[in-house]
């Protein structure tokens, strides 16, 4: 987790990149227990050989944007001062993931502008690729960020 970083410490333009890593049956099948999730795409590899030639099963998509989060959460957003999360826009599924191969998230901050006197906010576009270079997910991040001070009131 990110302490000590305000509002004012973050550039337009800075990439932060998480570590490869991939997703497994175990964690699929813990998910598609929790969310009551039972299609076969994710839990029967014969219906993923025959709909889509691959031996490995297909990792839901949510599953995929809440790693995301997670990583976005650690790497990027800070746990002290407390910024909250103000939301996802165009939450985008480009290609398909299967247990067992590589991603990695990249992070790009890509706008920052004052929120209210506590505030600024900070818009990140965030993808997940293959380690190939094939996006699986794109999004758009914010997050609610301290200023280190108090700022005036705007009129």
């Amino acid at each position: 987790m990110i302490t000590d970083r305000y509002f004012e410490d973050y550039v337009v333009g800075e990439v932060t990149r998480s570590e490869r890593f991939s997703i497994s049956e175990e964690m699929v099948a813990t998910y598609l227990k929790l969310v009551g999730d039972d299609h076969a795409v994710h839990s029967d590899k014969e219906f993923c050989r025959r709909r889509f030639g691959s031996p490995d099963l297909v990792v839901p998509g949510c599953l995929i944007l809440a790693l995301a989060d997670s990583y976005w959460a650690n790497l990027v957003t800070p746990s002290d001062p407390f910024s909250p999360h103000y939301g996802q826009d165009k939450v985008r599924y480009l290609g398909r993931l299967t247990c067992g191969e590589e991603v990695s998230c990249e992070f790009t901050l890509k706008e920052s502008m004052r929120k209210d006197a506590l505030y600024g906010m900070l818009v990140y576009e965030t993808y997940v690729k293959k380690t190939d270079g094939t996006p699986v997910l794109y999004e758009i991040d914010k997050v609610l960020v301290p200023f280190r001070e108090k700022q005036p009131a705007v009129l």
